[in-house]
């Protein structure tokens, strides 16, 4: 048929024409149904997608969260700063041993290497040792990690990754940036792993056994070191005098 037989009042009055033009009308319908549901899946993939992110987000943020409430409730006690203590550093063949006892910020203890001992009395950022009948400036005797302050350990902690109830890892590049500024240390192998393990009665830390000897594999001056902290009297320490 040419296009000038064809008018438009065949698509009304002829059957075929009519026919022909119902069929189109539902293919575009069902064209722009197909469309129209497509884009809806789409929209709805993407919001999936996105409130998934989301809740995995808050779901990480829920487990920090949760992570560093335990560990704070963990080291509720400690945190009273009113304890006698024994501190054990296993730093190459030598052991230090410091024990004493802590009433807020002052600490009255000793420390010896097997041999010799040194008395030690610190209130705040002043620290003394004793020598002969007079008291001389001194610095809180530890090794690279500052063991005598609860905010690093906890922060130590908070950093580690838990592998059993009271274990934890901490890899060597983490551990570093809480190694004291006064320390030049150079760690060789970031990924090298350190051990935490956790002694625990009645839901409080009473003891923390660390093994940080891989963050020295790659440091001659140093061959181990093993911090093992014990906690004792919570709580029964009585306010007590510094006079150096």
């Amino acid at each position: 048929m040419n296009n000038d037989d064809f008018n438009y009042s065949s698509l009304i009055f002829d059957k075929k024409y009519r026919a022909r033009l119902i069929l189109t009308i539902y293919g575009i319908l069902f064209i722009i149904l197909i469309i129209f549901l497509r884009i809806n899946i789409s929209n709805k993939n993407y919001g999936e997608s996105n409130n998934e992110i989301l809740n995995n987000e808050i779901v990480d943020n829920n487990n920090e969260e949760n992570e560093n409430s335990y560990i704070e409730s963990l080291f509720s006690y400690i945190d009273l700063n009113n304890y006698n203590f024994e501190f054990k550093i296993y730093y190459n063949d030598n052991i230090y041993i410091s024990s004493g006892k802590r009433f807020n910020r002052k600490y009255d203890f000793s420390l010896t290497d097997g041999n010799n001992i040194v008395n030690y009395l610190a209130s705040g950022e002043l620290v003394k040792i004793k020598q002969e009948d007079s008291y001389i400036n001194s610095i809180l005797p530890y090794f690279y990690i500052n063991h005598f302050d609860n905010d690093v350990l906890k922060a130590i902690l908070a950093s580690s990754r838990q592998v059993s109830e009271n274990s934890y890892e901490i890899t060597n590049g983490i551990l570093s940036s809480f190694v004291d500024s006064s320390y030049n240390l150079i760690v060789g192998d970031d990924e090298l792993l350190n051990t935490i393990e956790l002694e625990v009665k009645n839901n409080i830390i009473v003891g923390i056994n660390m093994d940080f000897t891989n963050l020295f594999n790659d440091y001659d001056e140093v061959s181990s070191l093993k911090i093992a902290l014990n906690y004792s009297d919570f709580g029964l320490i009585d306010d007590f005098d510094i006079n150096f």
